[in-house]
């Protein structure tokens, strides 16, 4: 199982009981006055740290004092159950949002379907060309310069993902260090100019680890811990490749969570676990209890991912909500980070989907985004773009 790293000592331990005693006392009460969010949603995400509590939806009092004789603290007041496995402990849900195929090709929608502006609070666009990285600013698609710009202005965040499956072979810098620190460096720049973070999807098939830690020194000599954010994918399950056991305590941190720097600096801030094509959440969670059993993985700087929509298994059209809530409360339990999925796929000419993991009747809504975000707290209010 995950060992969790941190306090080590009594008097360390008593300063945390105490403070998570305090926080307690200082929860508010509170309930929803908009209809797409409930009572559960609102107390959990309204006190979050840090908060999330949009005054169109929710409304907050303090929670009465509890007086001087013992006893039970007096609850929430009361309202629709939560259900299982909601948890102000995520910090992030959203999808791949693959759009491009390096410079050569863009696919998005003209404008997010409204889903896309409430359901999740992190993007990640895909896909740029690893190939095309080292000539620097060019090597952006400009569909994502642009669909940036529109999340971020929905308070999103944002990640350009580099790679992808149909990439696997257009890595060659990676095999080098010099080169591998000059890419980092150019990724560096990329970030501080479109204020993204930055991941790696590396599917090839030979060890990269010498080349990502070259990478991330050059990043990290441009933007520190802190500033930029830097990601990478991992299989779904730790056989998925032989070098990922050898990369990962190389390149993530074993100890700390997403925000927190981390020894000299010179690491990423957390991994996304992809999902396997055609793979329910029972599967899943097979292959995520393989990376904990490793303990190379620090679950609280992973994202672990569900498929958005692929006939029959997808979580877009809401069919699949026990499930979600089955993933949701392993995740919780073992202190993850937050939850993606792959991938939403805009039409193209000619073709209702540009990828076979998308349910094109999910396009007009996606209610099972809206009941994920709900579960695990991270939903956002509607912003009109």
């Amino acid at each position: 199982s995950f060992q969790f790293v941190g306090w080590s000592n009594l008097p360390d331990i008593m300063r945390v009981v105490t403070f998570l005693a305090a926080a307690a006392a200082a929860q508010e009460s509170c309930h929803a006055i908009d209809a797409s969010v409930s009572d559960a949603w609102c107390n959990a995400n309204c006190n979050h740290s840090p908060p999330n509590c949009p005054a169109s939806l929710c409304s907050c009092s303090p929670a009465p004092s509890p007086g001087p004789s013992p006893g039970p603290s007096p609850g929430p007041s009361p309202g629709p159950s939560p259900g299982p496995s909601p948890s102000a402990g995520f910090k992030v849900t959203g999808p791949w949002y693959y759009i491009a195929d390096g410079t050569t090709t863009n696919h998005s929608f003209a404008s997010p379907p409204a889903w896309m502006q409430h359901t999740q609070n992190i993007v990640s666009l895909a896909f740029m060309d690893p190939q095309e990285l080292p000539s620097g600013d060019s090597s952006v698609p400009e569909v994502f310069k642009a669909t940036a710009k529109t999340f971020q202005g929905m308070g999103q965040e944002v990640f350009f993902s580099i790679g992808g499956y149909a990439y696997s072979g257009r890595w060659g810098w990676l095999q080098d260090a010099s080169k591998s620190e000059a890419a980092g460096k150019v990724a560096a720049a990329m970030s501080k100019k479109y204020n993204v973070g930055i991941e790696i999807d590396y599917e090839g098939g030979s060890d990269p680890t010498t080349g990502l830690v070259a990478f991330v020194k050059g990043f990290r000599s441009v933007c520190p811990m802190g500033t930029c954010k830097l990601t990478m994918d991992l299989y779904g399950g730790p056989g998925g490749a032989g070098w990922q056991k050898t990369t990962v305590p190389q390149v993530i941190p074993s100890s700390g969570t997403v925000g927190e720097k981390f020894g000299d600096g010179k690491w990423m801030d957390y991994a996304n676990v992809m999902v396997i094509d055609g793979q329910p959440v029972t599967t899943a969670i097979t292959y995520w209890q393989q990376w904990v059993d490793t303990k190379v993985l620090n679950l609280n700087r992973a994202a672990f991912s569900l498929d958005a929509g692929f006939p029959g298994i997808g979580i877009c059209d809401g069919s699949k909500n026990d499930g979600v809530d089955t993933a949701l409360s392993w995740l919780s339990s073992h202190g993850a980070y937050g939850v993606m999925y792959w991938a939403v796929c805009p039409p193209a000419p000619g073709s209702p989907s540009t990828c076979g993991d998308w349910t094109p009747s999910c396009n007009d809504d996606a209610p099972g985004f809206q009941h994920l975000c709900t579960k695990a707290g991270t939903c956002k209010s509607l912003v009109l773009v």
